[in-house]
């Protein structure tokens, strides 16, 4: 054995060892390593809001900067553009549904108490002539004292106001803080991203080897992709269910018509469990003026869920992120375990590029002849 294969060999014992010293020490350490993860993502979390910040308004930005008709200051033009029209439709949101669906709370609870004190009256005053009385009966339910608690519940009694308070504005204000900061970076990063895109790419190319370098570009442009694809599909299919919905609850006489319809073009955002959820606040809201109605309105949305999910949904999303419905719900799920509303919409776009990836990668070995 001449001496360069003896050279080639002690390095890969060297890096075996090295290796297993490596995975050795990660084992015994777990909890600090995760710790000390957990720490730098909780510093840096500014970093991650801005690039996320800065994905999402690239998408509205790209379409906006290729019609601008106008060459100087174009890039600064598409950027605030996109920045009034996602602010405008926040505010507009905001504007239009939390005022009503505060309002329909506090009706049902009016609604709610006034039940009970009927109940409470006829408790104290042995009045069994109310239809519900002989229900009531077989419950042996002390109704003045529930309707206390009620009260006290529904107008939050007796609780410590100031130290609420306190620590509901200290949360706040370091989630603003942290929400301003991210939302300066991804301005930074917007503004000259192809200049940023370039120098990473540099960078990887000068210290990363080629073959890895190419899985990570391929990987990420997936990934991108499926990202784009999917938002675009997904607020365009959500502006249509909305306006369908707001145009049908006006054509039934269905109260708060144009609120439920922001309100579900929001929560469909969400693929699936989304509409699911608008409809359960809005048949909430609704029953606070006339339970019928809202009746009539689940079964509306339940009809047009049918409608858009066999037509609409196929056509406007299906068509971009194409695959199978089942990987879409389980992205819903399992982003929804792992980080809640935020992980079911950005659970489908992951899930989609991990498919398309392992599809890709499966033909390249089909025609490769690697396949087993």
């Amino acid at each position: 054995m001449d001496e360069k294969m003896m050279r080639k060999i002690s390095k890969w014992v060297m890096r075996i060892i090295l290796c297993s010293l490596l995975i050795y020490l990660g084992l015994s350490h777990l909890n600090e390593i995760a710790g000390c993860i957990t720490w730098m993502i909780e510093k840096t979390k500014f970093l991650w809001i801005g690039c996320l910040i800065a994905v999402m308004l690239n998408v509205p930005m790209q379409k906006i900067e290729s019609y601008l008709p106008i060459k100087k200051r174009r890039r600064e033009c598409s950027i605030i553009l996109s920045l009034i029209l996602t602010l405008g439709a926040v505010v507009l949101l905001l504007v239009l549904v939390i005022p009503e669906f505060v309002d329909a709370l506090r009706m049902l609870s009016d609604i709610v108490l006034d039940f009970v004190d009927q109940l409470a009256l006829m408790d104290q005053t042995g009045n069994e002539s109310i239809w519900w009385a002989e229900l009531s009966k077989e419950f042996d339910l002390d109704w003045v004292n529930l309707k206390a608690s009620l009260e006290n519940w529904l107008q939050l009694e007796g609780r410590d106001f100031i130290n609420a308070a306190v620590d509901v504005m200290k949360s706040f204000t370091e989630h603003l803080v942290t929400f301003f900061v991210g939302f300066v970076f991804a301005i930074y990063l917007l503004s000259k991203k192809e200049v940023y895109t370039a120098q990473l790419i540099r960078l990887m190319n000068i210290w990363i080897p080629e073959k890895v370098n190419q899985v990570i570009f391929r990987t990420s442009s997936i990934f991108f992709t499926s990202f784009n694809q999917f938002l675009i599909g997904q607020c365009t299919e959500a502006v249509i269910l909305g306006g369908l919905c707001a145009i049908g609850m006006a054509v039934l006489k269905i109260p708060y018509a144009p609120t439920i319809g922001a309100l579900i073009g929001v929560t469909a955002l969400i693929p699936y469990l989304g509409a699911v959820v608008g409809m359960i606040i809005g048949s909430i809201m609704i029953s606070a003026v006339d339970p019928i109605k809202a009746l009539e309105f689940i079964i509306f949305l339940l009809i047009l869920q049918q409608i858009e999910g066999n037509i609409v949904y196929p056509k406007v999303v299906g068509a971009r992120i194409s695959i199978s419905p089942i990987w879409v719900f389980v992205g819903v799920t399992l982003g929804g375990s792992f980080a809640g509303p935020m992980g079911m919409f950005f659970g489908v776009p992951i899930v989609t590029g991990v498919v398309l990836l392992v599809k890709e990668g499966s033909l390249y070995k089909e025609k490769k002849g690697l396949n087993p």
